[in-house]
């Protein structure tokens, strides 16, 4: 996926986001370029490319990608949230119309603030810090969100 400067503005990105980013092209002013996806999370890191992401793809992709970097974290969970999250991930491909999963009980705030990749790769750090993983295994964590991240990206083009 590709977004531009000015799209980026629009969408109210951070001030920090803009300037970080101006900068890592060497432009000085938003312009109607493309810029794609891979580029932001080179220049600006994984919760930027995420925040941008989430102002291109619709619900389910979003969804999707959210799932990915959940999984990587499965084994630090409740079973009721694993099976919880299994129940949207049967809604998001498709499996599941949206009344049966609000019906199995899974549709719990919890569950939805999970569909939202900025809040997956938060969720993810918690339940790694929670578990006592050192900082350099945040770092691989943080390592795998970005490759998992790359891989969507390319798969999404």
């Amino acid at each position: 996926m590709k977004i531009t400067l000015n799209e980026i503005k629009r969408h109210k990105a951070s001030q920090s986001l803009l300037e970080k980013l101006l900068h890592y092209l060497g432009k000085s002013s938003p312009d109607d370029e493309f810029i794609d996806l891979v580029t932001i999370l080179e220049s600006n890191g994984l919760p930027d490319a995420l925040w941008c992401a989430d102002t291109l793809y619709d619900q389910k992709q979003r969804m999707k990608l959210s799932a990915l970097f959940l999984k990587e974290v499965y084994h630090l969970m409740s079973e009721k949230l694993v099976q919880d999250l299994e129940a949207l991930y049967q809604y998001i491909d498709g499996a599941m119309t949206e009344d049966e999963f609000l019906d199995s009980g899974a549709g719990r705030d919890q569950v939805w603030a999970c569909a939202d990749p900025s809040h997956a790769a938060w969720v993810v750090a918690w339940h790694a810090r929670r578990a006592g993983n050192t900082e350099q295994a945040l770092s691989e964590i943080k390592a795998k969100q970005v490759e998992i991240l790359r891989k969507f990206l390319e798969e999404t083009r």
